[in-house]
């Protein structure tokens, strides 16, 4: 698919540039270019991409960044080779100017496996294959880094680990995996790659309807992004073979792949929560009753604060109950902030978090108390009893999803995405120590879920939802 135009002449809060539109001009960073495009005979054994021939849906990438193009998303269906392109990209990008570039998954630990160890059909690593050992001056096997004869780097890193990899000057990166990627890590480096002309690439399969889903459909109406979606109908090898055939899917189809992950995975048709999720099933319930709404603050309801909180990052949802519903109105969450600097930037930002009545936590009483709040605790639990007890209680829950003066883009956004994105990466990550990015608000709805006042003993059975269940394996 090619990329698309845009004919909107306002700012657009993804996009990577603010000053004028010749800012965009690859003149303005020559070095930038490519001088290698792949594919169209002017390879040579000596030159990028080594021991990696793109296939005729891939040439875009090369040609797009040939041209100058800064930013590119590509959405592609499951095994089209996206990691290995991004790799290709890079070699090619740090053999034709010195500097350094990452490429990085949603967690650390998914990088070692999926690129650092991992190997090709034909026996090969594919670090090996992207950069040769001959090209080589330096393998950090801790740090997952190399250094090139001519002086540039190449890293893989974690995205959930964002704050620790920002001092650094990085003139390209590739997200892999964006769906799961913490969407916090993108305006993190953002300023970086304005100053230096660097590039970025967003590669992924949509994982429901969340941040990259959202990111993507902003971005391919801007005419400065190079972006694309490719299903198994459109992606082919250089003799014309599909990557995936008819026969793939159905055979997946017969082994226990449900149509909803056929239709996402091969077809990049995201569903409304991702299938994966631990809470796919009651938010897809949520949304068809539309519980997911309008539903604002109500000064005459007692409001409550439930909170995560840990070594790395606060975060809050802010509930009000009627009866046996419970409306959660606000939420936010912070990365390697203090509880007082977080309850102050609330109260700046969120303009009725001053009438919070009760902070509800788990643990860290003393420091609300110490800032003025009454404080109640609510009880811990193991991983599976925590979720099972959020899935009984989300039936009862509204959700306020409309614009808010302090949320214009729409509220409890990143609260959608940590609820519908839990549970997908975890299983894999259960060797890093690092937290998921979507633990943290989903946390606070545990703590708030695990808490009994008033109506909350009060909630009812859970109601039949199976009917709008359309994402769970």
């Amino acid at each position: 698919m090619p990329a698309r135009k845009s004919t909107r002449s306002t700012a657009h809060p993804w996009r990577a540039w603010k000053g004028p539109a010749d800012e965009l001009d690859p003149s303005r960073h020559p070095e930038t270019t490519l001088k290698q495009i792949p594919g169209n005979g002017s390879k040579s054994e000596s030159s990028p991409p080594w021991n990696f021939t793109p296939r005729p849906y891939q040439r875009g990438v090369f040609d797009a960044q040939a041209r100058g193009v800064l930013r590119q998303f590509h959405v592609w269906h499951r095994r089209a080779g996206k990691d290995r392109c991004g790799l290709a990209l890079a070699s090619v990008a740090a053999c034709n100017q010195v500097a350094n570039y990452w490429h990085l998954f949603p967690k650390q630990t998914q990088a070692r496996r999926a690129i650092w160890n991992g190997i090709s059909r034909d026996g090969r690593r594919f670090i090996d294959d992207a950069f040769p050992a001959e090209h080589r001056a330096k393998t950090r096997d801790g740090e997952m880094m190399l250094e090139l004869k001519n002086g540039s780097t190449w890293q893989m890193a974690g995205s959930d680990n964002y704050d620790s990899l920002v001092g650094s000057n990085v003139r390209g990166i590739v997200f892999s995996e964006f769906a799961l990627c913490d969407p916090a890590a993108w305006p993190y480096f953002q300023p970086i790659l304005r100053e230096n002309g660097g590039w970025a690439i967003f590669i992924t399969t949509f994982r429901g309807k969340n941040h990259a889903w959202r990111m993507f459909n902003e971005v391919r109406e801007l005419e400065d992004w190079h972006t694309s979606i490719l299903t198994v109908d459109d992606t082919s090898d250089g003799n014309g073979r599909r990557i995936i055939t008819a026969d793939d899917i159905n055979k997946d189809r017969r082994e226990g792949m449900s149509e909803a992950t056929i239709r996402e995975e091969y077809f990049c048709e995201p569903q409304e929560f991702a299938h994966g999720s631990y809470y796919a099933r009651v938010m897809n319930w949520l949304a068809a009753e539309g519980r997911l709404s309008a539903v604002g603050y109500e000064p005459g309801l007692p409001l409550y604060a439930a909170w995560h909180v840990s070594e790395g990052a606060v975060a809050v949802i802010l509930v009000q109950v009627r009866g046996t519903e419970a409306r959660i109105i606000a939420s936010r969450s912070w990365r390697n902030i203090a509880i007082a600097d977080a309850l102050e930037e609330l109260r700046e930002t969120v303009p009725f978090a001053r009438h919070i009545r009760k902070c509800i936590t788990k643990s860290n009483v003393t420091a609300f108390e110490l800032a003025g709040y009454l404080v109640d605790s609510s009880p811990k639990h193991k991983l599976p009893d925590a979720v099972e007890l959020v899935r009984q209680f989300l039936p009862t829950v509204r959700i306020d999803t409309d614009p808010r003066p302090f949320a214009p883009g729409g509220n409890n956004r990143e609260l959608l995405d940590s609820l519908q994105s839990y549970g997908q990466a975890r299983r894999a990550n259960e060797l890093e120590a690092m937290p998921n990015w979507e633990e943290f608000l989903a946390d606070a709805i545990h703590t708030w879920a695990a808490y009994r006042e008033d109506a909350a003993d009060s909630w009812g059975a859970a109601p039949n939802y199976r009917a709008a269940d359309r994402a769970v394996i």
